[in-house]
Formats: structure tokens, sequence, C-alpha cells
């Protein structure tokens, strides 16, 4: 989510927006966000988005948006030095966001502007299906207040948009927000079921800890 944002390249987007469509029949995307590149390069970021989003449009495919994440690569990561992909690692490029080196207390309020410039630009506009706060946010205090502080500043836009955080159900999300990787397709039922008012999106899906693996 980094160099995608950094080295934006609208025909490469193009061209995969197109195969998802034409190939699987996509109709939206979870495209994650992450605040180096708008701290470095705020404009361009902002710019960047709207251009994305007419890719999207023109390929019949709505997205939401992730603005931070606990998962993945915790340190080292730049605009100087590009992130190598790890051969046969799930997610090899994946950056945490924000990055341990900015996990402390004093530095919550600067992602303030990073979530509200955001959702400002397109709190109106039906090409985006929802705002997330928060992939997979670890039990710290820190990972804690962010997310709470990131729904707050969210839903001071007033977007036409879900503000959704997972895990699951929460004070912090309009809808419950699961992830599932489990073959026991009851236990998808029971989190469908968690806030019936809500209701349930599920974000990540599937089976993987399940799938074979070459010897």
């Amino acid at each position: 989510q980094v160099q995608m944002w950094h080295d934006f390249r609208p025909e490469v987007i193009d061209r995969e927006l197109a195969a998802a469509q034409q190939y699987f029949g996509l109709t939206t995307l979870r495209v994650y966000l992450h605040n180096i590149p708008y701290d470095a390069e705020r404009e361009k970021f902002l710019a960047s988005i709207e251009q994305f989003l007419v890719i999207c449009q023109r390929h019949g495919i709505r997205p939401g948006f992730t603005f931070f994440d606990d998962c993945h690569r915790h340190e080292g990561i730049s605009l100087d030095s590009p992130t190598q992909p790890v051969k046969g690692y799930h997610n090899g490029r994946w950056a945490a966001c924000p990055q341990d080196r900015e996990r402390k207390p004093e530095n919550l309020p600067k992602f303030q502007a990073y979530v509200q410039d955001v959702i400002r630009a397109h709190a109106r506009d039906e090409r985006v299906l929802w705002w997330e706060i928060f992939n997979e946010p670890d039990r710290s205090e820190f990972s804690a207040s962010l997310r709470r502080l990131g729904y707050e500043w969210a839903k001071q836009v007033a977007p036409l948009q879900p503000v959704i955080c997972c895990w699951d159900d929460s004070p912090q999300t309009d809808l419950v927000n699961a992830h599932n990787y489990s073959a026991d397709f009851a236990s998808w039922d029971r989190q469908t079921e968690l806030n019936p008012d809500k209701g349930t999106v599920f974000t990540e899906a599937g089976a993987r800890w399940f799938a074979p693996r070459a010897s």
C-alpha cells in the first residue's frame, strides 16, 4: 500500500481491474491506504485516490478503503527504501500502518488529518462503499486508542458510507466487520448473527488454513 500510492501506475491498475472484472466478475475491492505517502506527498496521494476511483468506475467496481493495519511488516518501511517482495510469502510487501516508530501516544493527533482529508474528499461519493478504520488491530493500548479516535474522526466528517472496523462487532463499527478463515461454515452464521440490527460484512474470508500445500 505504500509503493502503490507512491509509484502510482494507472495503466497497470486499469489492466488489472479489467481482468478482475472480465474473468471473475469482481464488483468491489478492499483497498489499503497508508499514512507514509500521505505525510510525504499529500496532494499527490489524494489525487491518486481520485484517479483510482475513476478507473474502478470504468470497470464497474466500487471499493472500500482501509486506513490502519497491525499486520505484517512493522518497521523499516519508507518511501526511500521500497519493500522487496518475499517469494512465497503471504502478502510479502504488506506494511503495518502506522509503523512501530510512530506508535507513541503523543503521535495520535497527527493521524486525524490523514483520516479526515481522505474521507472529506469523498464523503458523498457513491463510488466508495465503506471507510474501514482498522484492519485486525492488536491488543495494545495504542491500537485501541487509534481505533476509537479514528472512528470518531471519520464520523465527524459525516460520510454517506458506513464507517467500519474489525474485529466483528464493537462500538467503533457501523457494520459487524467479520473475518473468517474456517471451513466450519456454521461459524460464519454465528458471526452474521452478532448484531442483526447492524448487519454484517465479511472483509476477509476463505478456508486457507485448510488448503493443500506442496510437500
